[in-house]
């Protein structure tokens, strides 16, 4: 994916965000909402950089070749501050007075200066009641952007200070050329199915390795399912790899046995269709839910630390018994 270049889906959005710049409406904050996958962070990176570069006018980018792309190009811009979770999966109260340490100094190439907070929405307490008093209270030139996926769980106090830049999963349409492009072999439409229209999840669905690792990961999926004694060799594996991406996939599954149960559309996963169906076949409909609402909630356990050996061990006793608990 050529990093400099605006999304093809992303084209409206850029055009509204020059225009204000041009015109000199940007405000001091946005927030930069939607469904993970959308390219939000890809977006917030062209603007900060289209913003620092000297040299861009209108509705380009940066241009790539000025003082200031050449500091963004080597991580080293003194007027540009990034604050993403660095040693646990929050944003710390240390890293916002990071912050305030550099918003004290003035800026030192232009008069304007971007922050790009991602993921916004893992922020502790403490850390965004410091963001919040820089929001109150924000210096001159400077521009906030929040990146969140669950932005929801931003405090309503900070949502209400930031204006909204919504992103949605795009039609397909202004999506598959480009995917295709850049997958080769395997359709765009079924990367796209798989990362239920998210573009770049659907993406990272092309790389070989991750087909290679769903793929394994189904099977002992499978393994479990049909002889408990592989419980604990197989959560041990999982609990080598990331989390998220195999509850998320647990989850597809589980979503594909309803539809199979409901004759509800296409399912997601048709290359394990004939698997599904058999675990459709046998499994209480109440009790796919009662799956779904664990994964779900293990999912939002991931923010804290957790046993993965036993949480995926009780996921698989779960999936075995076919009626409800």
């Amino acid at each position: 994916m050529n990093e400099t270049l605006v999304l093809p889906w992303h084209q409206e959005l850029w055009r509204r965000m020059m225009t204000l710049t041009g015109q000199g409406r940007l405000g001091h904050a946005w927030l930069l909402r939607g469904p993970e996958g959308v390219g939000k962070n890809h977006f917030a990176r062209l603007l900060a950089w289209r913003w620092l570069c000297t040299k861009a006018q209108g509705e380009e980018t940066a241009c790539g070749q000025c003082r200031g792309c050449a500091l963004l190009q080597a991580g080293t811009h003194p007027d540009l501050f990034q604050v993403s979770p660095q040693s646990s999966q929050w944003i710390a109260v240390d890293q916002i007075r990071g912050l305030v340490e550099f918003l004290s100094l003035h800026g030192q190439e232009n008069d304007r200066r971007v922050i790009v907070i991602s993921p916004a929405e893992v922020m502790n307490a403490n850390a965004a009641n410091s963001l919040l008093k820089l929001l109150e209270e924000p210096p001159s030139g400077v521009i906030f952007l929040l990146v969140a996926h669950g932005w929801h769980r931003l405090p309503a106090t900070i949502r209400s200070r930031c204006q909204p830049l919504v992103f949605s999963i795009p039609d397909p349409d202004r999506v598959q050329p480009w995917l295709q492009d850049q997958c080769g072999d395997i359709p765009a439409e079924v990367l796209l199915r798989q990362a239920y229209g998210a573009p770049l999840r659907a993406l990272a669905g092309a790389d070989p390795q991750y087909q290679q690792q769903r793929r394994e990961v189904f099977t002992q999926f499978i393994q479990v399912l049909r002889d408990a004694s592989q419980d604990s060799e197989v959560a041990a594996a999982w609990s080598q790899s990331d989390p998220q991406r195999l509850l998320a996939w647990l989850q597809s599954w589980a979503m594909d046995v309803v539809r199979l149960r409901h004759r509800i559309g296409d399912i997601v996963n048709d290359d394990f269709r004939e698997a599904l169906q058999e675990i459709a076949g046998r499994l209480h409909l109440l009790k796919v839910f009662q799956i779904l609402d664990s994964v779900h909630e293990r999912r939002r356990w991931l923010q804290q630390p957790l046993n993965q050996q036993l949480m995926w061990e009780d996921l698989f006793i779960l999936w075995r018994r076919p009626g409800p608990a």
